[in-house]
Order: C-alpha cells, then sequence, then structure tokens
C-alpha cells in the first residue's frame, strides 16, 4: 500500500460524553461509517432502509447496526437527509489542524521515544549478543549450551516472566538530542520545526561511539551553517558525512585549550582591507559577535569582503565579483542583522576597480 496516495480518516480518542453514552453497537458502527462516507461525510443509502443500506457498507449485522444507527441519529451525531446520511461535523473534524504550539510539544514527546525505542533496540541486541556469545565473554556458559542436545525446558510464561538482561541504555542520548535541536533552531531558524527520526536516533547512537556529545554539538553546528556540499541537515546525514567537518577531537581535560578542549581549524589568512579604518573596526567588531556564536564558516566567508561606510554611516560591504557579493547578501543579511544590525551588499565595476 502507498500510504501518500491513500485515503485517509482522522478518528479522534478522547471519551467524551457523548461517547460514553452511546450503546456499544454504535461504538462499532461510528469507526466504520468513517471509513466508507466521501469527503463530505456523506453516505448515499438509496431507497433502501438505512439500516439495511448501511449494514452491507460496513459488513455487519443488521441487528449490531439498527440500534447503533439510532443512538447516532437521536443525538445528531448522524443526520438522514433524503437518500443519504451525513455524519454532522465530520468536515470540520477532517480539516482541524493543531495549533502550533501543541504541534512541537508533540514534536518534542516523539523525539524523546525515538530515543527511548533506540535505547532498547540497543539493549535488546545487546543482551542477544551476550546469549549468544555463551562463555567466550568470561561468564560460564549455560547447561543449554553445553548439552545441545537437552535443551533447557522452559515455560513460555517463565520465558516472557524474565526480565531481560543487558548493557545500560546510554544516558548521553536525551542530553544530547536536546542540543542538536538547540543548534538547529539557532543556526536554521527559518527552516521550520526540527525532523527527528528513528534513523536519526540510530546515527545518535553510531555519532556517540565515535566522539564525546561536546565534539558532535560542534560538528552539527558547522553542518548546519555550511552552505556548499555536503548539505547536512539531519543527523543521520552527519554521521555520514562525519570527516567532512573536522578536523576535530576532543582532548583530555585540563589540557589548556583555549577552545574548550576542541581542536578547531587552522586560523584564517589576514584579510586584505585595513583593520585600523572606522569600516575596519566596525566590521571586526561583527566577524567578533559572529564568532562568539560560532559561525566560523560566515566568518570565513564575509572577511573575503571589503568594508565602507556610506555617507549614513551604515557598514556596507564590497566584492570585486558581483556573484559573490550577491550570494553573500543572500546568505548573510539576516545572520549580520541578528547581530549588530543591517548591513548592505555591493560589488564594483571593472571601472571602479581601474580607477581604485
Amino acid at each position: 500500500m502507498d500510504f501518500a496516495d491513500e485515503h485517509y480518516v482522522k478518528l479522534f480518542t478522547r471519551d467524551t460524553v457523548t461517547w460514553r453514552s452511546w450503546p456499544w453497537q454504535s461504538k462499532a458502527l461510528f469507526p466504520l461509517l468513517m471509513r466508507v462516507v466521501d469527503h463530505a461525510g456523506i453516505l448515499s443509502v438509496g431507497t433502501r432502509e438505512p439500516a439495511r443500506s448501511v449494514a452491507l457498507m460496513v459488513m455487519l449485522p443488521e441487528d449490531v447496526v439498527t440500534p447503533g444507527l439510532e443512538a447516532l441519529l437521536a443525538d445528531e451525531t448522524v443526520e438522514l437527509v433524503g437518500g443519504s446520511l451525513i455524519i454532522t461535523r465530520f468536515v470540520d473534524a477532517q480539516e482541524s489542524r493543531k495549533t502550533n504550539a501543541q504541534a512541537k510539544r508533540e514534536q518534542r514527546e516523539k523525539a524523546k521515544a525515538m530515543v527511548r525505542a533506540a535505547q532498547v533496540l540497543e539493549a535488546t541486541a545487546t543482551h542477544r549478543q551476550t546469549a549468544t556469545d555463551g562463555g567466550r565473554s568470561g561468564h560460564p556458559p549455560s547447561p543449554a549450551l553445553l548439552c545441545p542436545a537437552l535443551p533447557e525446558k522452559t515455560s513460555p510464561r517463565r520465558k516472557r516472566a524474565a526480565a531481560p538482561v543487558g548493557t545500560e541504555p546510554d544516558r548521553r542520548h536525551a542530553p544530547l538530542v536536546a542540543v542538536l535541536e538547540k543548534a538547529w533552531g539557532r543556526e536554521r531558524p527559518l527552516d521550520g520545526s526540527w525532523v527527528f527520526t528513528g534513523r536519526d536516533a540510530k546515527a545518535v547512537t553510531s555519532l556517540l561511539a565515535k566522539a564525546s556529545p561536546e565534539e558532535i554539538g560542534v560538528r552539527w553546528s558547522r553542518a548546519l551553517s555550511r552552505t556548499g556540499f555536503p548539505t547536512v541537515r539531519r543527523v543521520h546525514e552527519l554521521d555520514e558525512h562525519w570527516t567532512h567537518f573536522g578536523p576535530g577531537a576532543v582532548a583530555s581535560a585540563g589540557s589548556g585549550d583555549p577552545n574548550g578542549g576542541i581542536i578547531t581549524r587552522p586560523p584564517a589568512p589576514a584579510p586584505s582591507w585595513n583593520r585600523d579604518t572606522p569600516a575596519g573596526r566596525a566590521f571586526i567588531e561583527r566577524l567578533d559577535a559572529l564568532k562568539r556564536a560560532d559561525k566560523a564558516v560566515a566568518v570565513d566567508q564575509l572577511q573575503k569582503l571589503t568594508p565602507e561606510l556610506d555617507p549614513a554611516g551604515r557598514l556596507t560591504l564590497w566584492a570585486d565579483d558581483p556573484y559573490f557579493s550577491e550570494w553573500c547578501a543572500e546568505t548573510y543579511s539576516a545572520l549580520l542583522e541578528q547581530h549588530g544590525g543591517p548591513v548592505g551588499f555591493a560589488h564594483r565595476s571593472d571601472t571602479e576597480r581601474a580607477s581604485a
């Protein structure tokens, strides 16, 4: 079944007073009735007795449909108009949308559930591997492994009651997921809500086997702020392209590294413009603000531009290449405005370059 192209309906699960007041026949009939009505909530019953037509459509006995339909008609959940049955609030229910706050809450709960599911799968796989290895892990094998011809007899009830034994789930999962989500909101504020799936939960386990949470967070921020290849917007993509966002490794505690133990990329060459001019000093303040926000990629690109102050005192960044100037304007205008106010972008023509 191709779920994307299939028709579906929403079935709300809250136990309202109306739902509790229905007989069991109505509770059995109503979900099946929602499956057979059209997009407007209408089911044509023709000239037959309504209960008999509905019974044929939902494939329930007529003696179940008759009292169930009567209760639905009595409280006006369903109306009989001419030769059609209409679910009164069907369109309102199907077209309803959750508020952004509620959607975010459910997304966070889903992300937590996916992390827990990945931890359970990891613990279960470890338990199975331990049982398969037998005595090779340093523990004495069970009698069933020593004597395969005489397997240990255990009733199904005892098997269900036996608690699985495995390694404790990695407690770094949930805090790391929270850090990754926060970085997404900081680096990609215009890209909508963060998507975290089961595949990403498995990638978190893989990443934790490669590096510490601090290093993972740094490389995740670098990946999100990068505009060239490879494009990384999901956690499993970071796992696949891990080496592209180095070099970097967490040094031992107390190493005295001013970057907090993180070995970052070598410093970029000094820019060609004068730092001691009013425009240069203003531009340096902007770049320092971006460095404090961990926008190293943006700093590397922007310092290729030449700063000047226009007559109104606004900072303008000039480039010789018009395409590079346009790309910087589209990519970094909003970021620079967040860290000090609006900035202009311009490019020099061949005549201006010759006169300069």
